[in-house]
């Protein structure tokens, strides 16, 4: 739920024009404070994101052409499923497990390069991004 807050909380602000998103979300505010306590230790939110930084240009850019809220709605809607259904599934595959039977733990995670995951959303969205261009573009079957 972090990563996910990281990730669309830019997207809120910008596309409904409201800064105040994160003040005046209940579940936003809680996500805030343990944000906030990360990153006044080491974590910086901007670094991590940085490389995602142009799916939320071509977002916003996209969103700009937009004027009722309930197509924003509607957008956003779309982006979260199509982006964050791909998401959970890709993430899953990184989660530590321990078979049951052998008890021999599968940690697909690399602790030699602190960006992997973030490469890897970055992946995603690129994939994400382009295979709803695909989909749009297809001639009609009519």
């Amino acid at each position: 739920m972090l990563i996910q807050h990281l990730l669309t909380e830019r997207i809120f602000r910008h596309i409904f024009d409201n800064p105040d998103f994160t003040r005046r979300n209940i579940i936003a505010v809680e996500i805030e404070k343990v944000i906030n306590a990360l990153t006044s230790k080491s974590f910086s939110r901007n670094h991590f994101l940085e490389e995602v930084d142009y799916f939320y240009l071509a977002l916003e850019e996209a969103a700009k052409t937009i004027k009722e809220y309930s197509e924003k709605q509607h957008f956003l809607n779309t982006v979260y499923e199509k982006f964050f259904q791909g998401f959970a599934v890709k993430i899953d595959r990184y989660q530590v497990k321990v078979d049951k039977r052998s008890d021999i733990e599968n940690d697909p995670n690399r602790l030699d390069d602190e960006q992997y995951i973030v490469r890897l959303i970055g992946q995603i969205i690129t994939v994400s991004l382009e295979t709803v261009d695909i989909v749009n573009n297809l001639p009609s079957l009519d």
